[in-house]
């Protein structure tokens, strides 16, 4: 396109004006030298007199401005208010370009001056004036001739003149009709009204450099500096106050130096936002390296300090931290914590800067793969629709459409509709061109290479094409691929980012959801563990076909992909028959995908001829010939129509495709195998078998995996008890299908799987490359009855020995959890399902799978997985007896323990008598048939609670002693311990002699075995422990030292790691000295400490030992006491907003909560609530302002008493205008260890006194009985990684239980045995202060049946917290008192403030009292 006229410029970027002035930036874009920082501005009168400018290495700069006009006097009117605008904006403007598109006129002779005299004279003047002013400026003009002059030599292929001077081409229309062509070439693989959300997003916003991702980095590098001021704060401390220690002299220097460091390494990352240069992206990741090293340094350094001044495991120990907070209001680990809180936003921001979601945005190319149907080309037809609509462009062509000889660029050309003559270069440039006008980078999208033939076509062209992209800064390249055909498609070292998408993986439970509900469908009610589920194709195939037969749920038996292939394909034919009036049994449809797909799988091509299809057809169905059935195939969503990828497309007709690839691969490996006789099937992949070409040898297996994927699926099917690898004999080629037939298992109809699939199983988990892939496989068919269920799992673990099989089981089982495979799948999907509605047999498998996961030595999995069998077995009771028998044959103490537990817990939340009857009785006989099977104190325990149970619900069998394993199981005696030679052996194994020896569990774990210290020492104890872990377990040798490394030295040993991150020696330590204990137990008479209280009861051997509640719900929040809670329905005005002066506002008293509010009854959920008790709190830090700056709070504490009905009046006169403050009135209980659900009746809380386990009521004689309505448990399972976080459970007190007629409702609090909730603390299960409610009418009867009143006391406090420790604190308490009346009223008393903690507190003297009623006559 040499003949071009500015008059007739495209008009781009919303009209001609627009468009030529960014031609002109483009243009002088392309002219700078390579080290000038370049800026385009948008204007509208906002760009500062240029359009576009350019810094200089010499410190100048040179600005463009552009002027749309074809007269020399409108061009220097216009141009010179931008020139005085510019020369006031941009003060080191040295060169100033005018540009416009016309040429300027010389000297004719004629009267008046040329458009070059004039032009001339008007820069002379200008000019002139910068230099009076003392500037240099040069004034240069780009007339027509010379944007001509330039075009022709910036855009020789004619790309940038395709796109500016052709209407048509690359227009915003143009661009919305080929979207709309590529989802129609995309067919049913994309459905935009189905989206689910994936990291898929996130990473084509990072190399779009969209918006969000800039936000991302922002925030990320915002919550970096946030931190960082903490720690420079605390860096320049240099001296010690109440709330914070001064910074140690010694190491200021360098934390100073590293805080500088931070400032310089932040500002860099921020300035990511502005360049897409790799070297600086690299450069960032380097310098967040240099520096988390010696913040590292930094934090050892305080942690030793910290634990050198208070003691050994003070500087992580939770116990320490809060006694010093709450106690002595000290906060001696503040200068460590900020450098921690800096560490984790720096790491943060460093992994993010490595990951898919940060670093795409500095890379012009990736590959994205993923397996058949698992969403890309929706995920690619999804990014180039939302980009389109904020504005960024892309392109999208599809695999199939580039094959043969000619270069891609002419295939592209083809598939976008441009002019050939274009070429490569034109179409570049012109893409290019366009992407720089719409101020973004433009991505090409080349989708499912692997549909390219020949496969090898993109081998040999693929770096040319990168190479090519690469040279035109604004476009990205993105080619996808199926993940199987990667190495037969691209080059070897191609030096690409190679992404794979795993479709729904992680969020398989949402996705499910979302495309039922799409289709108005009810999602299945069974763990989400087939890989069909997380792939979007299976979804919609499956949805689509239920919605069309009527169904409203996935039938029982459409587990497996062929079977939900048959009744789709079924349903389709029921459609055809329906609309031509054919009859089903022709198989039309069916018959005419067979012949397609044969003539495909024939030639070799991915698609076939349209005429060629109906031929076919025509052949197949004879009396369908004059049926239009290739076009209604097409309609149905069934065959995809493609314009055809030939030289010369014009005239040739078009071709066909299967819609999708598993569909298509499905219906070649069926009629693949119709032509293989039943009795000739183990030939079938010899020489001159019909599979031989599918199986000759592992690159063609490769190369033909997806067809070879479902030939294992479709063979044992017609062929029982055959698997696709017992039809090989090369070694090679077997374990090539044995690896792809093992990951097509969950794809199967579970009725093909029989011994030869568990056979292939034992193989698979005995190579170098398959065994988790493996075990992938069978977790995620366990669930469903088969050949290889979990039950078959179970027996298969049973057979190793403990240590060899915890050597890779712990392993497996830690990874797998971390990549959301089936191991965290089937946990997750416990708390997702309505499980009363799953089947029985199914919820057996699936507790004895998640059972097994509980011998993981990560915490996580066990907590987790012990909450999710918890949760199956309470809505399943009757499971419980077959689970039990089952896995107390393990030989694994964990899971035994583990198992005894989650029965015991199931069963007081579920209440079944029946259940508890039976596995009480079964337990009772198995323990007096083998005592020495369970010598272990914990698992003792737990059958004696299961027993006690059984007592409580009056349902315990004759014969049935509840402290049968108390008594002595006559284990082993004396102890034998190792010799010092083998302790010196053991020094080898991974921090086991000195943890058992030395380390904090000897210290602290080990306190439990203190009542037996008096006969054994210590010392003795750990190397009994010792041995029992290297020898007894045979832990020496087994593979566990190669996990226990790897966590040591990816989370450390010592109190900093992550809790949940424990070694595998250390899940055995823990084993060890239960069997220890319960051997001390035995021989050992226990010795109680002297301030102990005489036991109620025959206390359990282990009681503090225990690691995890069974009875709590697992959706507990993180509670927040100043969150807004329903049931604190009045808040304190904190008049954060008004100019109110601290001190003032302190001493207002009309802001602050009302307690008559307070106690109004609340209606929830169809039940009236009283607030008994509750802790809340309003105002916290403002945590930008950092953690110094003055902030106001209120907290009040309501406190409820039970009186007897006689004495209400005097204890209420004995309260009034009293200052609560010295907890001089009793407080109930808190509890250690017991659990939710045993609360009331349990030993854990009968074994001492309650008043023992009481708080206050101390200093002053209280005239009559202040019983607290409530008592706590202390949920602080420090070794439960399933927990949100410590805190303190409010329960309603003992008295309330009296009429036995309460029990645990599994959700926080506690319900009437035949009905309804009437005491909970709701910020169990939502977010809130700790409270303790009553359903309103239940607690006025049960007032009145127990003979009880009920009155409140209110403390409360106004102040301001932090601030300059020079000055005193503002602050002042006020105290209150409520009763309720027979008739539920609530009487409330005056509200009195106070100056001083110690004013008015303790009770009204009786004098006081006789006093105040004298007056009270008088008046």
């Amino acid at each position: 396109m040499d003949d071009f006229e500015f008059l007739r410029v495209a008009p781009r970027c919303g009209g001609q004006p627009e468009a030529f002035e960014e031609l002109c930036c483009q243009l002088a874009h392309r002219t700078l030298p390579a080290k000038a920082a370049y800026t385009r501005l948008w204007g509208a009168g906002g760009d500062g007199g240029v359009e576009c400018f350019a810094d200089l290495p010499d410190g100048n700069r040179v600005g463009w401005q552009a002027k749309y006009v074809f007269d020399i006097d409108s061009l220097i009117t216009q141009t010179t208010t931008s020139l005085t605008t510019a020369l006031r904006i941009h003060g080191t403007l040295a060169r100033y370009i005018v540009c416009f598109p016309f040429d300027l006129t010389g000297p004719t002779g004629r009267r008046g001056r040329s458009g070059q005299e004039k032009f001339d004279g008007w820069r002379k003047k200008y000019e002139d004036k910068a230099a009076v002013g003392g500037r240099h400026l040069t004034i240069e003009a780009w007339p027509a001739s010379q944007l001509r002059s330039l075009l022709l030599d910036f855009d020789k292929a004619g790309g940038i003149r395709a796109f500016f001077f052709n209407e048509i081409v690359l227009s915003k229309d143009w661009f919305s009709a080929h979207l709309d062509s590529a989802r129609a070439t995309a067919g049913p693989r994309y459905t935009p009204e189905l989206n689910v959300e994936t990291d898929l997003g996130k990473w084509f916003a990072a190399f779009g450099r969209t918006a969000a991702w800039s936000h991302a980095l922002e925030e990320k590098v915002r919550l970096c500096r946030k931190v960082h001021d903490h720690l420079a704060s605390a860096v320049s401390r240099t001296s010690s106050d109440a709330m914070s220690p001064a910074w140690p002299d010694d190491s200021r220097e360098y934390a100073r130096s590293l805080v500088d460091q931070m400032v310089k390494v932040l500002d860099q990352c921020s300035g990511l936002s502005t360049t897409d240069d790799p070297q600086a992206h690299l450069y960032c990741i380097a310098q967040l390296d240099d520096l988390l090293q010696g913040l590292a340094s930094i934090e050892s350094r305080l942690a030793n300090d910290l634990e050198a001044q208070h003691g050994e495991g003070r500087a992580d120990s939770p116990g320490f931290r809060q006694f010093m907070a709450e106690c002595m209001v000290s906060f001696p680990a503040a200068n460590l914590d900020d450098v921690r809180d800096v560490i984790t936003a720096c790491r943060n921001l460093h992994n993010w800067l490595q990951s898919p979601a940060g670093s795409l945005a500095f890379k012009r190319a990736f590959v994205l793969t993923g397996a058949a149907g698992s969403g890309k080309t929706h995920g690619v037809c999804d990014t180039a629709f939302q980009r389109f609509a904020n504005g960024p462009l892309s392109c999208v062509s599809f695999g199939h459409a580039f094959r043969g000889e000619p270069d891609p660029w002419t295939r592209m050309l083809e598939s976008l509709g441009l002019p050939l003559t274009l070429g490569m270069d034109g179409l570049l440039d012109a893409l290019n061109a366009a992407a720089e006008a719409s101020g973004s980078s433009l991505i090409i999208f080349v989708d499912a290479i692997n549909e390219t033939r020949p496969l090898r076509y993109w081998r040999d062209r693929f770096a040319t094409v990168v190479q090519a992209v690469h040279r035109r800064p604004f476009l990205r390249f993105c080619i996808t691929c199926r993940t199987s055909f990667l190495p037969y498609c691209l080059p070897e070292g191609h030096g690409l980012p190679v992404i794979e998408h795993t479709g729904f993986a992680g969020v398989e439970r949402v996705a499910c959801k979302a495309f039922f509900q799409h289709y108005n469908l009810k999602p299945p009610i069974t763990p989400t563990l087939q890989p069909e589920l997380s792939n979007p194709l299976y979804l919609k195939l499956v949805c689509g076909t239920l919605r069309a037969q009527g169904l409203d749920r996935l039938p029982s038996g459409w587990f497996g992909l062929a079977p939900t292939i048959r009744a789709f394909l079924d349903e389709k034919e029921r459609q055809f028959a329906e609309e031509y009036e054919t009859s089903v049994g022709a198989n039309i449809v069916g018959g005419s995908l067979r012949a397609i797909a044969r003539a495909i799988a024939d030639s070799g091509d991915a698609s076939l001829a349209r005429s060629r299809a109906q031929q076919l057809v025509s052949q197949e169905r004879p009396q369908a010939s004059a049926l239009p059935v290739v076009e209604w195939l097409v309609r149905a969503d069934l065959l995809i129509e493609d314009v055809p990828g030939t030289d010369h497309p014009l005239g040739e007709e078009s071709i066909v495709r299967p819609a999708f690839e598993r569909l298509g691969d499905f219906l070649i490996a069926g009629e693949l195998l119709s032509r293989v006789r039943p009795e000739n099937i183990e030939q079938a992949g010899q020489p001159g078998g019909v599979l031989h070409s599918l199986l000759k040898d592992s690159e063609a297996v490769g190369q033909n995996g997806g067809v070879v994927s479902a030939l294992s699926v479709l063979l044992p099917e017609q062929k029982p008890g055959v698997e696709l690898p017992n039809l090989v004999v090369d070694e090679s080629v077997r374990v090539a299908a044995l690896g792809i037939t093992v990951g097509s298992f969950p794809w199967r109809d579970p009725t093909t799987f029989s011994s030869a699939s568990g056979s292939l199983i034992r193989e698979a988990l005995g190579m170098r490359d398959l065994p988790y892939d493996a075990m992938d496989a069978v977790l995620s068919v366990s669930w469903q009855p088969s050949a290889i269920d979990a039950f078959w799992l179970d027996d298969l673990l049973q057979r190793k020995p403990l240590s060899r099989r915890d050597a890779w089981w712990c392993g497996f089982l830690h990874k797998r959890y971390e990549s959301h495979g089936p191991v965290r799948r089937l946990i997750d999907a416990a708390f997702e399902l309505p499980l009363d509605e799953v089947q029985a047999d199914i919820a057996e498998r699936w507790a004895t799978m998640l059972l097994w996961f509980t011998a993981a030595a990560d915490r996580r999995v066990k907590g987790w997985a012990t909450r999710a069998v918890v949760a199956l077995l309470v809505a399943r009771p009757e499971i419980i007896p077959a689970v039990l028998v089952r896995l107390l044959e393990c030989d694994d103490d964990e899971v035994r323990e583990r198992t005894l537990l989650s029965c015991y817990g199931a069963l007081i939340v579920s209440r079944n008598v029946t259940v508890v009857n039976a596995i009480t009785s079964r337990l009772h006989e198995t323990f007096r048939r083998n005592p020495a099977a369970f010598d272990n104190a914990l698992i003792r325990d737990h059958i004696r609670c299961i027993t006690e149970l059984a007592r409580e619900l009056e349902v315990l069998p004759a014969g049935c002693d509840p402290e049968l394993t108390m008594q002595a199981i006559g284990s082993e005696w004396p102890l034998g311990l190792p010799s010092d030679e083998e302790v010196k052996r053991w020094e080898e194994l991974p921090k086991l002699v000195l943890s058992c020896l030395d380390d904090d569990f000897f210290t602290y774990s080990m306190y439990c075995l203190g009542p037996w210290e008096h006969a054994v020492q210590k010392r003795d104890m750990g190397k009994w422990i010792l041995r029992r872990v290297a020898d007894g377990f045979h832990y020496e040798g087994s593979g566990c030292e190669r996990y226990d490394s790897y966590m040591l030295g990816n989370y450390g040993g010592g109190r900093g790691k992550k809790t949940w991150a424990e070694r595998i020696g250390k899940k055995y330590q823990w084993v060890a000295m239960y069997q220890l204990a319960s051997r001390l137990h035995d021989r050992v008479q226990r010795k109680r400490n002297r301030w102990d209280p005489e036991p109620q009861r025959t206390p359990l051997i282990l009681l503090e030992e225990r690691k995890l509640d069974p009875t709590l719900p697992s959706d507990m929040v993180v509670r927040e006491r100043d969150a807004i809670a329903w049931w604190i329905v009045s808040s304190a005005d904190l008049r954060s907003g008004e100019p109110f002066p601290d001190a003032e506002w302190v001493m207002r008293q009309d802001d602050i909560p009302s307690l008559e509010r307070l106690l109004a009854v609340q209606e929830r959920g169809g039940q009236r609530w009283q607030l008994l008790v509750s802790y809340p709190s309003w105002g916290r830090s403002d945590e930008d302002k950092g953690w110094n700056h003055p902030y106001r709070q209120v907290w009040v504490h309501v406190e409820s008493y039970l009186i007897p009905k006689k004495e209400i009046a005097i204890a209420y006169d004995c309260l009034r205008r009293r200052n609560f403050f010295g907890q001089w009135m009793p407080q109930g209980a808190t509890w250690l260890y017991g659990f939710a659900g045993e609360y009331p009746w349990a030993t854990p809380f009968n074994t001492e006194p309650e008043e023992w386990h009481g708080r206050g009521g101390h200093g002053y004689d209280l005239p009559v009985s202040y019983m607290p309505s409530c008592s706590q448990l202390a949920v602080e399972w420090e070794y439960d990684a399933s927990l949100p976080g410590n805190f303190h459970m409010i329960v309603p007190a003992r008295a309330f239980f009296a009429p036995r007629d309460l029990w645990w409702n599994g959700r926080g609090g506690y319900r009437l045995i035949d009905g309804r909730t009437v005491f909970r603390d709701p910020s169990v299960t939502e977010n809130g202060p700790a409270a303790l409610i009553a359903d309103s009418d239940d607690l006025l009867k049960r007032l009145d049946k127990l003979g009880f009143s009920l009155m409140w006391t209110l403390l409360g406090e106004k102040r301001i917290l932090s601030g300059p420790h020079d000055k005193p604190t503002p602050r002042r308490t006020f105290s209150q008192i409520a009763r309720l009346e027979d008739d539920g009223s609530v009487e409330i008393g005056e509200r009195v403030f106070f100056e001083d903690y110690n004013q008015d507190t303790g009770p009204l003297s009786a004098e006081a009292r006789r006093k105040g009623r004298k007056k009270g006559r008088s008046n």
